[in-house]
């Protein structure tokens, strides 16, 4: 599966950056999945869980409020009120 960079922040700073498989947010429309090479899209950020899939395979979780999601090319970026890994 391809890979592709996520760096997830919040303004106390730096909460995930690296190399993923997948991630899967809800936004204000709905639970929506990035997979690399997903076409260049924004959205904002309901409330709900966040899932992150290295490249290891290794499952991360988090609570992810408010804000918004940001994907160009191999670049993912989450922007985020609230995203508090809970593993």
């Amino acid at each position: 599966m391809t890979s592709f960079d996520l760096k997830a922040v919040t303004m106390s700073g730096i909460k995930f950056d690296g190399r993923v498989t997948k991630v899967i947010v809800r936004t204000v429309d709905g639970d929506m999945c990035v997979l690399g090479s997903h076409t260049d899209y924004a959205a904002p950020l309901g409330k709900g869980k966040a899932k992150i899939v290295t490249e290891e395979g290794k499952e991360i979780l988090a609570n992810c409020e408010g804000g918004f999601i940001s994907i160009q090319k191999d670049n993912t970026r989450i922007i985020a009120t609230k995203f508090d890994i809970t593993e």
